[in-house]
């Protein structure tokens, strides 16, 4: 969905945007309770998750065909880009953002005092502190 603006002449790029946002919002809202349906009728889950699985695998195959992305604004080299990443910042705010979440899901059905609420809530706020300090301190371009 990300890609879908990125794709389209400059022009036109809000309307790409209003689209994605459109059916992010319309999957947000109709995932879990079709998600919620599905596991309460038994093995109705498996062809969800199938069905997005393939959506997922065709999405990537028609990105790597069909995306071609524009040059660096400042004309850097590809490989140069991507050595130029922040690799430490990255492992240090994905798994942070996902602890916390998961955290945040598990007080729906579970206590707020259970260690599986605690624990991930906890470790994802550390490492996002670690990815603030990170930020700030390191001297990463």
């Amino acid at each position: 969905m990300c890609s879908i603006p990125e794709l389209m002449p400059n022009k036109y790029r809000h309307i790409g945007i209003a689209l994605s946002d459109g059916f992010v919002f319309l999957i947000v809202i109709i995932g879990p309770v079709v998600g919620r349906y599905a596991i309460d009728t038994g093995d109705g889950w498996k062809y969800i998750y199938y069905g997005g699985f393939v959506a997922q695998i065709i999405s990537l195959i028609a990105l790597f065909l069909l995306y071609h992305p524009p040059k660096h604004p400042r004309g850097v080299p590809w490989r140069e880009a991507i050595g130029g990443l922040d690799y430490v910042g990255t492992v240090l705010v994905m798994p942070g953002v996902c602890l916390v979440l998961v955290g945040i899901i598990n007080t729906t059905y579970m206590s707020t005092k259970s260690i599986l609420v605690v624990v991930p809530i906890a470790i994802g706020f550390a490492l996002l502190v670690a990815f603030g300090f990170w930020e700030t301190l390191s001297k990463t371009k």
